[in-house]
């Protein structure tokens, strides 16, 4: 969604998910992942995902925060295994780091 510049309230604090056109562009692009299989669906923060972490099946995480406060404490077994790479890029807006496997 930030490489998107996509939006969920606009400055005044209305809700602007269903219009704005950043989310709409994230919208679509998280929709075609899904189409063709490629985003894991698993219960967040919970161990089924630490164990799809383990199993390597989960290829990036975009928001940071979540990188070191969750997998750092839960899969530590995995350091070393992450690093920070150039995110994916939407033409005229810009990009973003994420957390990768490699």
């Amino acid at each position: 969604m930030p490489q998107a510049n996509a939006k969920i309230w606009d400055e005044s604090g209305n809700i602007v998910i269903d219009t704005d056109p950043g989310t709409k562009l994230a919208f679509k692009a998280l929709d075609t992942m899904f189409s063709q299989g490629m985003l894991l669906k698993s219960v967040i923060m919970e161990p089924a995902l630490y164990d799809s972490i383990r199993n390597g099946e989960v290829a990036t995480f975009y928001i940071g925060a979540f990188w070191d406060e969750f997998l750092r404490k839960n899969v530590s077994e995995t350091s070393g295994q992450w690093r920070v790479m150039n995110a994916p890029v939407f033409k005229d807006i810009g990009v973003a780091g994420a957390p990768v496997s490699w």
